[in-house]
């Protein structure tokens, strides 16, 4: 201990890190849940929530992030599955997962930054293995250590315009 005082600064925002940063181990991410069927009722998230697309999980960054954009970048994902001819989806929650429990999952395995135009906090969880048994346990690994928030309920909208 130097017995110095901590840094006042905030930490910068995630929207600084340039694509395909590794993301420090001890920063957070969260994954939207968009279907009820990925949790239960105690909060027990699925290992099918993890399952990559094209070699990639999408998460989206913690820090440096206020909690009501973190919930708007969630629902934008279900806004973005949502359309004409499509089932709707909901947003149930996200879980929160920390870079360094994904790295700890499998040698090779990270969280890197993967800004997006509508989402500067965006990020990729990459090197999943191809044989699927082995991703599983990953995917298993990962939703053990992810701890799930219900999505806030939408504000109430009033019918009484003096309210409104």
């Amino acid at each position: 201990m130097t017995g110095e005082a901590p840094d006042p600064r905030p930490e910068p925002a995630a929207a600084a890190t340039p694509a395909e940063t590794p993301l420090d181990h001890g920063e957070t991410v969260a994954r939207a849940v968009i279907s009820s069927r990925l949790v239960n009722k105690q909060g027990v998230l699925k290992p099918e929530l993890f399952e990559p697309k094209d070699g990639t999980v999408s998460v989206t960054r913690l820090r440096g992030v206020e909690e009501a954009a973190t919930w708007r970048s969630c629902q934008h994902v279900v806004d973005q599955l949502n359309g004409p001819g499509k089932p709707v989806r909901t947003l149930y929650g996200r879980a929160d997962v920390s870079c360094g429990r994904v790295a700890d999952s499998k040698p090779g395995m990270s969280t890197v930054a993967a800004p997006r135009s509508h989402n500067p906090a965006h990020a990729h969880i990459v090197g999943w293995p191809k044989d699927k048994a082995e991703e599983l346990l990953i995917r298993t690994a990962i939703a053990a250590a992810s701890v799930f928030s219900a999505a806030p309920a939408p504000p109430a909208v009033s019918s009484n315009p003096a309210q409104g």
